[in-house]
């Protein structure tokens, strides 16, 4: 491995200091053609770049396509997680030689097994199922308060109607219309109906 060290700072001007860090690291993995060409498939490299920026607090691991099989995303960022401790601490040093142990390490290790798939598989869904969970929450949140809207304009309707049921008492002329104790309407009695004729009933003319 190489190690380059240079006095600069990126400006970011706002951007996510990871995000421009990768780019950096990409644009200087290029510039500089790190790593050796694949003579198996053309255009893929097995170059490893490490970029840091202290004054940053950034840091970005840019792999050759011949690598990605091996150093996975999920394998990067436990890579780059080892060194986060001795960054806290200002140990520089001690935070690279973590990242070539982990490096050499998985390289070692080869590509992936069933069980690491699974795990990394895992840690990329969680995000999505953590999201899914959350906009459920939400949903069912939004449903619950809009069942106790209704209810509550159900119970202040039959409250505004007992209201006007005693309002209508103190009147002299109230007629219940709902059960005071359950607040359910009364079914309203049909009209009667009352047949043509004379009112007495008596269908025979006097004499």
């Amino acid at each position: 491995p190489t190690l380059i060290q240079m006095e600069m700072s990126f400006h970011h001007r706002g951007r996510d200091e990871e995000a421009v860090a990768e780019a950096y690291a990409r644009f200087l993995h290029d510039k500089w053609g790190v790593g050796l060409e694949c003579p198996a498939d053309s255009g893929t490299s097995t170059g490893l770049l490490l970029f840091l920026s202290v004054h940053d607090r950034a840091m970005y691991l840019s792999r050759g396509k011949a690598l990605e099989r091996v150093l996975t995303n999920h394998r990067l960022d436990r890579i780059l997680g080892a060194a986060k401790p001795h960054f806290r601490r200002d140990d520089y040093a001690a935070g690279v030689l973590a990242v070539l142990k982990e490096i050499q390490r998985y390289l070692e290790l080869g590509e992936p097994d069933d069980a690491e798939k699974q795990e990394e598989l895992l840690a990329n869904l969680f995000p999505i199922m953590a999201f899914g969970t959350l906009l459920g929450f939400v949903f069912l949140k939004k449903q619950y308060d809009d069942r106790q809207a209704r209810t509550y304009a159900q119970v202040e309707s039959h409250l505004s109607e007992l209201d006007r049921g005693r309002a209508e008492a103190l009147q002299g002329h109230y007629q219940c219309r709902s059960c005071p104790i359950c607040l359910e309407d009364f079914q309203q009695p049909l009209p009667s109906s009352t047949d043509d004729g004379d009112v007495d009933g008596d269908g025979d003319d006097d004499d």
